[in-house]
């Protein structure tokens, strides 16, 4: 089975101090894609533990899919004891079978982590002025 992992990161603006969150998503320690042209919507990605169909996990900075080529999303099929993921896009070509258990609650814990890093930066990291989650749709997980 393939395991499912989320690392949050960020890059830095090099013309200001602001820095940009971006959730990077992992397959068995593998980035999904170029998380810094890539972003993972959160939202997406939570729906996607609620039934099957076709969900734009991944996605431009802006929150476009579009906007990154991006023309297909991620197809999830969910069955009682796996998850299957078929990836087109950004090649290559990818199918994923993840255990439906440790995936349904690798995700919940997201907006968890999510709020305790959005914590943890304003008293550590105070040489940043501003931290942007990208996309912008994201920002809810962190409040």
């Amino acid at each position: 089975m393939d395991i499912l992992g989320i690392r949050l990161q960020l890059y830095p603006d090099s013309s200001s101090a602001t820095q940009y969150m971006v959730a990077e998503l992992f397959v068995n320690d593998v980035p999904l894609a170029d998380f810094s042209y890539f972003a993972t919507d959160l939202h997406e990605l939570l729906a996607s533990t609620e039934k099957d169909g076709e969900f734009f996990i991944l996605t431009c900075w802006c929150g476009v899919p579009g906007c990154a080529g991006l023309g297909q999303g991620i197809k999830v099929r969910r069955e009682p004891k796996v998850v299957y993921w078929r990836m087109l896009e950004p090649k290559p070509e990818r199918s994923f079978v993840f255990e439906r258990e440790a995936y349904d609650v690798t995700i919940q814990k997201i907006a968890k982590t999510c709020k305790r890093w959005s914590w943890e930066q304003r008293f550590t990291n105070k040489s940043v002025k501003a931290i942007e989650v990208t996309p912008d749709s994201n920002s809810s997980f962190f409040e």
